[in-house]
């Protein structure tokens, strides 16, 4: 299984996972921006990782245009850095470094 759909199938921001960062969950209509954000985003670089035509360059490209649609002015800094640390490591999967995308 990949890493995109192993975090599919996550419960990303469940209450555990925000005490594990050491933060109090956010408020729910939060908790719904981030999670419909993160499924969407995931499903978008899942078909740019299908394209195998694409060369490093393109996908880099199209990968930051998915991170540039993110609901970035909706979070708190912590909600953002939440959100890049859940999805770094799907950008990794496709050979690229998320820290030069977000």
């Amino acid at each position: 299984m990949s890493v995109i759909d192993e975090l599919l199938l996550k419960d990303n921001y469940s209450k555990e996972v925000w005490l594990g960062r050491g933060l109090n969950p956010s408020d729910q209509n939060v908790i719904l921006i981030l999670e419909t954000a993160t499924l969407n985003f995931l499903n978008a670089l899942k078909t740019v990782a299908s394209q195998s035509e694409l060369d490093k360059e393109t996908k880099e490209k199209k990968v930051a245009n998915l991170v540039g649609r993110l609901p970035w002015d909706e979070l708190e800094t912590e909600e953002k850095e939440f959100l890049a640390d859940k999805l770094a490591p799907a950008i990794e999967s496709l050979g690229l470094n998320p820290w030069l995308i977000f």
